[in-house]
């Protein structure tokens, strides 16, 4: 049995934009009934007018367990997938306490939490289901990783650092979960041009309250007759010369052999189907 299902229910954190909000219209096109959690009001407010179906919208900082107990209230224990997506990236070094506290809280905080609140109930159900015989491929968690947590490219360590954690996370729970019918994946996405993407200012327009959501996995639009470096804009769904891993090799001393390694390592479409 698959998770995409009708009726099922997904529970997506970071899905008013970007890859959340794209698996979130891929469960509607299931069926699906959808509650999507988003610090962004604003992004939420546009994904609840472009998004039709079963959807609820909730504001909340998934680095809050506070607000996750918010969160459990208004959408309830049965979720069937669960997709710890919210992410933040930025700019920052060794002595900068603010850079790391923000990613950190966000990026590994944020699925930490998410898991605490809900694992539990994913076991109980999952225990009472496989009981019956219903329980093998029902429900599923994912989460959502980084090339950067595997090649650790230079540049960004705490950025780096909560995806390589939260890829830690994903091998334990999935050893914890092993015997329960419960799908626990990482999804290692290559270059997936979103809000988060902060090069792709300099190339897309991303939506503002004025403008709808793009039908492809990323909701940026290529900017009309943006070249770079005599490249069509089509080619921009890959890494282009300007992307932050390249930026970021630029002020350490290393071969070109390395820098291509590093830069084919951060390359690549996310394709979700």
């Amino acid at each position: 049995m698959s998770v995409f299902r009708p009726s099922a229910h997904a529970l997506i954190t970071g899905g008013a934009s970007g890859v959340g909000y794209a698996v979130a219209r891929l469960c509607l096109a299931h069926s699906m009934r959808v509650s999507i959690v988003d610090s962004n009001q604003s992004s939420l407010d546009i994904a609840r007018k472009n998004l039709s179906g079963d959807v609820k919208c909730i504001q909340a900082d998934v680095s809050s367990r506070s607000d996750w107990a918010s969160i459990r209230q208004q959408v309830g224990l049965d979720v069937d997938l669960l997709m710890l997506n919210a992410g933040v990236g930025g700019k920052g070094t060794w002595g900068d306490e603010d850079y790391f506290d923000k990613i950190l809280a966000t990026n590994l905080g944020g699925v930490v939490n998410g898991l605490n609140a809900y694992v539990p109930s994913f076991k109980e159900r999952a225990e009472m289901e496989g009981k019956e015989g219903k329980g093998e491929g029902k429900s599923a968690i994912v989460i959502t990783g980084s090339k950067q947590g595997i090649t650790n490219p230079p540049g960004n360590p705490a950025y780096n650092a909560s995806k390589a954690a939260v890829k830690t996370l994903a091998e334990h729970l999935s050893f914890d979960l092993k015997d329960t019918g419960v799908g626990v994946h990482l999804l290692v996405p290559g270059w997936t041009f979103t809000g988060l993407v902060s090069c792709a200012s300099s190339f897309y327009q991303f939506p503002t309250a004025k403008t709808s959501f793009s039908q492809e996995t990323s909701q940026a639009q290529p900017k009309r007759n943006q070249k770079v470096r005599g490249r069509p804009t089509k080619w921009l769904n890959t890494c282009t010369p300007r992307c932050r891993t390249r930026n970021s090799t630029s002020s350490v001393p290393m071969t070109r052999s390395q820098k291509r390694r590093i830069r084919s390592a951060c390359c690549g479409v996310l394709e979700i189907s």
